[in-house]
């Protein structure tokens, strides 16, 4: 994503699909999560059949990313921080 390559994956039941969902979510890319395997395909398919659209997402998606809340170090950082204060108030 952060190098402006469109991934599509699939919303299921197994924990490297569902962070790569929760990623491209992240960046406001939803139209790239389907629920099934045809939708999957049809993603794909609409996207290689119309080629603008798709020069546009790669074109935004760097952008997108870096606007992100994955691109916010220091949020993160203070959120873990947040998260370490809470684990050792509590132990």
């Amino acid at each position: 994503l952060i190098m402006g390559v469109p991934v599509l994956t699939i919303y299921g039941d197994r924990h490297a699909s569902r962070v790569s969902a929760s990623l491209i979510a992240a960046i406001g890319a939803q139209d790239l999560i389907a629920e099934t395997t045809e939708e999957f395909v049809q993603i794909g398919y609409s996207l290689a059949q119309n080629i603008p659209i798709l020069e546009e997402l790669r074109k935004n998606l760097r952008a997108d990313f870096r606007r992100s809340p994955l691109a916010d170090g220091k949020r993160i950082t203070a959120e873990l921080e947040s998260i370490y204060r809470d684990i050792f108030a509590k132990a």
